[in-house]
């Protein structure tokens, strides 16, 4: 980590817990999910089929 990161992980450590798990939550829905599936497609099509 650089020390932006840890400075700014030091930072979050003192807050509170709800405010904690706010930030948590904040950084979570900023990740945007991968734009290929994580597995083949014809997988898919096998578990809509079942």
């Amino acid at each position: 980590m650089g020390p932006a990161t840890i400075q700014s992980l030091q930072a979050a450590l003192a807050l509170p817990e709800q405010e904690r798990f706010e930030l948590v939550e904040a950084l979570l829905a900023s990740h945007a999910p991968p734009k290929e599936l994580p597995f083949d497609p014809v997988w898919l099509e096998e578990v809509r089929r079942r």
